[in-house]
Formats: structure tokens, sequence, C-alpha cells
């Protein structure tokens, strides 16, 4: 089985977007989602509660994903505890389904409950194309332990690559991906920053 959150992982927002309407795929998820389908028995995960459970599966099934189990009750607190605590319920998930194998997710909390649990993580971060946020992640991504097990990835199409196809994507890349875009970023808002200095002299 493949371990696959939906939240800004299958679904390209939060679940809120699944409310009013709107909330769109992420970039290749469906047909990834599909060629793992193939190979692999899918389990969709999210923290939302049991009474969206609905809305959740419509959501699925009008986009055109693979059917598979709809884990919402069974993890919804681990996922909102500390890393330990996921673990913990996790490995009570797997006894449920022992042919675990892969989680993905955009968490790295949830990365390193997958990893844990001896089970191999693809992690799709999620974070604002700003310098901060980069370094943040870039640090939380660093911090994860048992990175032998754990890929981070830019896309869909990485995963694709990773799970079918064997292809490494490891964190210490991601991590240097997300410092160099981070001081990129730094820089170029300095520069911004120097030339309005330089138009407001002008104007004196």
């Amino acid at each position: 089985f493949v371990v696959i959150d939906l939240d800004h992982t299958v679904v390209g927002s939060s679940f809120f977007r699944v409310l009013i309407g709107g909330a769109k795929p992420m970039p290749d998820s469906l047909r990834v989602t599909k060629a793992i389908a193939k190979k692999y028995g899918i389990i969709y995960l999210t923290q939302r509660p049991e009474l969206l459970t609905r809305r959740s599966k419509d959501w699925l099934s009008k986009q055109g994903y693979p059917k598979g189990p709809l884990l919402l009750s069974e993890l919804k607190e681990a996922l909102a505890g500390s890393a330990k605590f996921k673990s913990s319920e996790l490995a009570l998930t797997r006894k449920r389904f022992p042919g675990i194998q892969i989680g993905i997710g955009d968490k790295p909390s949830d990365a390193q409950a997958y990893v844990d649990n001896g089970m191999k993580a693809y992690l799709l971060p999620h974070y604002k194309d700003k310098a901060k946020d980069m370094r943040k992640m870039a640090k939380s991504i660093r911090e994860l332990r048992g990175q032998g097990r754990l890929q981070v990835v830019k896309n869909w199409e990485q995963i694709e690559a990773g799970i079918l196809k064997g292809k490494k994507f490891s964190a210490e890349d991601f991590v240097k991906y997300l410092q160099e875009r981070a001081e990129r970023l730094a820089y170029e808002e300095r520069l911004r920053e120097e030339e309005d200095e330089k138009d407001d002299d002008d104007d004196d």
C-alpha cells in the first residue's frame, strides 16, 4: 500500500477550498496516482473530521482518483500531535494494513512518522516562496531522522520517478536547493530596496 495525504499533496490547497468549491488537484497528482495504483493499493489520509467524509470522497471520485480507503478519525489525533504520537498511531494503522510500504505527504512531521515506522517517505514540502519560509523548511528537513528512507521532492513527476523508476531525491539535495533559492530571493530583495532608496534620493 501507499498512503497519500490529501491537503497540499493531492489537493492543491486546504480543505476549505473543497468546502466552498474550486479546489483543484495538485499538478500531475491524478496521473501519477493512477500509475501508482497499477502496482500498489492506495490509502488516502486526511486530518479532516469524520463529518466531512462524504465531501472528501465525492471530491476524489469527481476528480477521477483511484479508489481506496479514506482514513479520517483513525489518524486525526495522531496527525495533530507530536511526531512521536503520530508514529505510534501509524503503527496501529499498519496492523490493519500490513502491506503499507510508502507514505506521501507535505509535512516534515508526517514524513518522520512514516520513516519511524520503517516506511519509505516522500515529502512534498508546502511552503511560501519567501526566503524566511524556505530557510525554516530547510531546517525542518535537515533535522529529520532516518534520511536513508526519506525522499524530498519538488513535484508529482519526481514522486513518479522515485516510486516507479527507482530514482533518488535526497533530503540533502533539497535542503541545498532551498538554501540557494532563499539566498537568491534575499539578494533580489536587497536590490529592490537599494533601487527604492536610490529613487527616493533622486526625488529629493
